[in-house]
């Protein structure tokens, strides 16, 4: 059987964070794992990303007409024309929305994160939950299978699309091994960069409104008081929307907590394991997530974290941290004063954590995902290509 990937989250180079890392650590082991099937990327535009010398690739740019096209519509005409050209059995979308309405192969397989945009549609912009509640049914009732990547959030997909129950499959994300602790050397080097000093307490995210970084401050500013300490550094580090920053900004002032809040924006993902593995304590009081891959981080640098106790983090992270509700700053403030104060407490945490995040491999992602593919293909055609 041969199976296209549609490749358009990979970086241009590195495995990047988020969608892009996910379908980075898939592809590491995809060849290794399944022997049976053969592989071919689809790619919007060109890309000296190291998988394309790995796999055979098509590069399948944009629809030229002289008919002036909206840009959804020529990309769905331009990959149209590359499956005619180039035959698979099955597609597979690793960011969902992205699966092509007018191409219609045989089998199709996606993985959706979270329904965050159905959920809370007050919090995203009218672009996005247009997306959610008009392509993406669309996306769910056309594919066969729906790879998700925690149990919560595959029971938020089901009760938020009625008819995408039984296509769900719970397959948890997972990290290659050249994502661990970093020595003290490579620590120092990321510090040096950023302007941190030790000790500090680090929360490392695409900062949205459901990672609750305004709570975070807050927590960091009331254990600082429980624990009588001002020398922690709160380092915030990772994307954030627009103004985000600004505000965050003018809270920690509020706060009295600006001389010791580093934000530091995007962090080249080469340098986050060693920003996490210099912090002490890793601080993600998340309101919601469709997996936490920030905790998992964490937990693979062997960090001691002090997080939400959401379903999703309560999969991954267990009973490997301290965890309260998101809407009980309190006892977060109580549990990170107590890790910042007690050596012993924070090793002990940090080798729970190191040794739960075993369970959460790439390789493992990987044989899960290339079992629902085989499920898939051994299944009977629902579309004709």
């Amino acid at each position: 059987m041969r199976v296209g990937i549609i490749s358009n989250t990979l970086y241009t180079q590195g495995k990047g964070t988020g969608q892009s890392r996910y379908l980075s650590n898939i592809l590491t082991y995809l060849r290794d794992i399944d022997k049976e099937n053969e592989y071919i990327l689809f790619h919007r535009d060109p890309s000296p990303n190291q998988f394309y010398e790995m796999y055979e690739h098509v590069e399948y740019g944009r629809y030229s007409s002289k008919i002036l096209l909206p840009f959804f519509i020529s990309w769905e005409v331009a990959f149209a024309k590359a499956l005619q050209r180039n035959h698979v059995d099955m597609i597979f979308e690793p960011a969902c929305v992205g699966l092509p309405l007018l191409s219609w192969p045989p089998r199709n397989v996606v993985t959706l994160m979270d329904v965050m945009a159905n959920l809370f549609p007050r919090k995203f912009a009218l672009k996005g939950v247009t997306e959610f509640r008009t392509r993406l049914p669309a996306v769910l009732w056309k594919t066969d299978a729906i790879i998700s990547p925690s149990e919560n959030s595959s029971r938020d997909i089901q009760r938020v699309f009625r008819w995408a129950r039984g296509k769900v499959k719970v397959v948890p994300l997972g990290l290659t091994p050249d994502f661990g602790r970093r020595g003290e050397r490579a620590v120092e080097a990321v510090m040096a960069k950023f302007g941190i000093r030790k000790p500090y307490v680090l929360m490392h995210a695409v900062h949205r409104w459901n990672k609750n970084t305004f709570g975070a401050a807050e927590i960091f500013h009331r254990a600082s008081e429980i624990a009588c300490s001002k020398e922690h550094q709160l380092v915030l580090s990772g994307g954030m929307q627009p103004g985000f920053e600004a505000e965050l900004h003018a809270l920690v002032s509020r706060l009295g907590t600006a001389d010791r809040t580093v934000i530091t924006g995007f962090v080249d993902d080469e340098a986050v394991p060693a920003l996490i593995s210099g912090a002490t304590a890793f601080l993600y009081p998340a309101f919601y997530e469709g997996f936490g891959f920030p905790v998992l981080e964490a937990m693979t640098c062997g960090a001691p974290i002090v997080a939400s106790s959401i379903p999703t983090t309560m999969e991954v992270l267990g009973e490997a941290g301290l965890t309260a509700p998101a809407n009980d700053p309190e006892t977060l403030a109580k549990h990170l004063a107590a890790v910042m104060s007690d050596d012993s407490l924070a090793a002990q945490l940090g080798s729970r954590a190191l040794e739960k995040s075993k369970d959460f491999t790439a390789e493992r992602m990987t044989r899960g995902t290339v079992e629902v593919f085989r499920e898939v293909l051994g299944g009977p055609m629902r579309w004709r290509a």
